[in-house]
């Protein structure tokens, strides 16, 4: 079956097409999959160093929400129909469920960062696609997007690392 889109002023093939909105998709999906992660880490977290990991995943779940808005509207531009549902969510999400039990602040550093890293490896697919395709729009906007949430990733990174830095980490001259 061949997919049918609407009027779009971004001029790909309906091949392209149709593979760019699919791996936007993807990435939706992720996203909305990561912000709930992202929540429940908010909401879950406690221990000495709580006010600031709340502060942390909460300010990261609200970024994560305005990036999965510019990417449904980026399928919608597109010419295509978001269809991101819960199912579809559920079925196709490359993100691992979040552990809904008690747990350490740290293990919640753990389990964000590592989803954080699967997040991004997939929103790096989709540019990778963007750039095949040829469709600049669509790679600056992922380009942005990347930018901030690795920023965000290196901050979970870098509250997983012990207080005391090490003395080989190299000086940028």
């Amino acid at each position: 079956m061949t997919a049918t889109f609407t009027r779009s002023p971004i001029p790909l093939s309906d091949e392209a097409r149709t593979r760019l909105v699919s791996a936007l998709a993807l990435s939706l999906c992720d996203g909305m999959a990561m912000y709930t992660c992202l929540k429940l880490a908010h909401w879950n977290v406690s221990g000495e160093h709580f006010a600031s990991y709340h502060v942390l995943f909460g300010a990261t779940a609200e970024l994560v929400d305005g990036y999965n808005d510019d990417i449904a509207e980026r399928v919608t531009t597109l010419g295509a129909f978001v269809g991101c549902n819960v199912s579809r969510v559920g079925a196709t999400m490359r993100i691992a469920d979040y552990p809904v039990q008690p747990m350490s602040a740290k293990q919640h550093l753990v389990e964000v960062s590592s989803r954080l890293d699967r997040y991004i490896a997939g929103l790096v697919a989709a540019a990778d696609v963007a750039a095949e395709v040829e469709d600049e729009g669509t790679l600056n906007m992922l380009a942005g997007v990347l930018e901030q949430i690795q920023k965000a990733g290196w901050k979970v990174m870098k509250s997983l690392e012990p207080e005391e830095p090490s003395k080989d980490v190299m000086v940028a001259p």
